[in-house]
């Protein structure tokens, strides 16, 4: 399990999340596959999680594409904004 902070507008990890093609958006991280989650989400304004914060999960897929989804993630986050 890791978590990474986006950079930018907490918006912006939000946006990285629904771009994720081989995680799965989650609220708990307790499966096998690669699972990701924007906590501050479901805790709502209240939550004591950054805003920017993406919580994951790392499953048996194969590193390499999985690195590959966070990085397309991320630049299609970026895109949006433009």
């Amino acid at each position: 399990m890791l978590s990474l902070h986006v950079a930018g507008e907490w918006q912006r990890s939000l946006r990285a999340a629904e771009h994720y093609e081989l995680f799965i958006r989650a609220t708990s991280l307790d499966g096998v596959e690669s699972l990701i989650e924007h906590r501050y989400t479901f805790e709502g304004p209240g939550s004591t999680s950054p805003m920017g914060m993406l919580r994951l999960s790392i499953g048996p897929e194969d590193p390499t594409d999985l690195v590959a989804d966070l990085e397309q993630a991320l630049e299609r986050a970026a895109k949006d904004e433009l």
